[in-house]
């Protein structure tokens, strides 16, 4: 469905008039580049000994309420008929978004392109007690299986890419009216990349978003499966487990994304302690390291905090 995008985003004006729109959203990792985790000690000694990354149900997160604010800005742009569609195409899209919501949900991961960030080592990092986790972005972006999205903060894109959306819907529908297979496959991706949009406040995160979406099965445990992901290659990666485990939201649903394959080494590449983490506050960390092959560096916050 990647491709689908950046081929109706081409410059062929055969598919999509007009061609021009960049889907500055879509996460695309310069060679070596490097994605931060925030998180306490704990977590990142769990993270670093299980050498795997937590994606949990975005209804149990912080950024809950963030797709509420894209859906929003949605409905009020298909409602106020910025871009004409066809009646059929309209009741696609409202389907489509009712059964996503119904049908669904979005397991996520939260990093960030700043490696030593005050605000995020209040807001995420225990208050400066705890540690950053730095990961190879180009083995989340080529072989985990998962979406990676750059959180996009501005409200005038937001609109601008909902009426591209639509406006490629009906120029697929004017196309090839019978192929609604297509077309419907086109409508939920589109409408997934809602819960990559923030509210313009929350900026100075600069979010790097990774997700997996999971349906809706109240015959399995925890009531939802994982059917596994596609590496940037085309290659199936394996489903994931859904657990559950307690967090400040309340019970929350969550898969352990693998950060490495057989015989390869981690994609863990950096740990930072806070600025307020002592020597022996950091020990949990530095046992876990012990037993990663091929090594991991460490670094300490230079911020001063207060």
């Amino acid at each position: 469905m990647i491709n689908m995008w950046k081929r109706l985003f081409s410059r062929d004006k055969s598919l999509v008039e007009p061609p021009k729109f960049s889907l500055l959203h879509h996460y695309s990792g310069a060679p070596g580049e490097i994605l931060y985790h925030y998180t306490t000690l704990a977590a990142a000694a769990s993270i670093v000994h299980n050498d795997c990354f937590w994606l949990t149900e975005f209804q149990k997160t912080n950024d809950s309420t963030e797709y509420e604010y894209a859906k929003e800005q949605y409905i009020n742009a298909y409602q106020n008929r910025e871009v004409w569609i066809d009646d059929l195409v309209r009741f696609m899209t409202t389907a489509n978004l009712i059964g996503l919501e119904a049908n669904t949900h979005m397991l996520i991961g939260c990093l960030t392109q700043r490696p030593d960030d005050l605000s995020q080592w209040r807001a995420y990092g225990d208050d400066g007690e705890g540690c950053v986790v730095g990961i190879d972005a180009n083995w989340l972006e080529e072989s985990a299986g998962v979406a990676i999205r750059r959180v996009n903060y501005d409200a005038k894109y937001l609109r601008e890419f909902v009426n591209v959306g639509l406006a490629v819907m009906q120029t697929m529908y004017e196309k090839n009216p019978a192929n609604a297979i297509e077309l419907k496959e086109f409508c939920r991706f589109f409408l997934s990349d809602l819960y990559a949009f923030k509210h313009p406040s929350f900026r100075d995160e600069a979010e790097v978003r990774i997700s997996r979406m999971t349906i809706v099965n109240e015959d399995v445990t925890f009531g939802l499966v994982d059917n596994g992901g596609t590496a940037k290659d085309g290659t199936p990666t394996d489903p994931l487990v859904v657990k559950t485990r307690e967090t400040a939201h309340g019970s929350a649903r969550y898969v352990g994304l693998p950060l490495s394959s057989p015989n390869r080494r981690s994609s863990i590449r950096t740990i930072g302690f806070g600025p307020k983490c002592s020597d022996d506050q950091k020990q949990s960390v530095l046992d876990a390291l012990e037993f990663v092959p091929g090594g991991i560096t460490t670094w300490d916050s230079e911020i001063p905090y207060r």
